[in-house]
């Protein structure tokens, strides 16, 4: 998803048009049904970004860059989240 909302970005947040969809249904599609060990928060938080993403066609350009700054933040986060602990070298 980091690589579509990049994608989006170099391309003016215009909603890019896919294979099958576009940048924002794809978006929703992957924000409704986040994968398996995502905590009830962090699925809350992904389910308000989904429904920001449902109008995005309709939304000004500053608001749709704003939508895919925020949706990139919160990827970020999780990934960061989700990364297992490095492990501590010796001195």
């Amino acid at each position: 998803m980091q690589q579509a909302c990049q994608l989006e970005a170099e391309r003016g947040f215009t909603d890019l048009q896919g294979r099958h969809q576009t940048f924002s249904r794809f978006v929703v599609a992957s924000l409704s049904a986040p994968a398996s060990g995502v905590a009830a928060e962090e699925g809350r938080s992904l389910a308000e970004l989904a429904v920001a993403f449902a109008g995005y066609p309709d939304l000004s350009l500053a608001r749709r860059q704003q939508l895919v700054v925020q949706l990139r933040q919160r990827l970020h986060q999780l990934r960061r989240r989700h990364q297992p602990p490095l492990p501590v070298a010796p001195p």
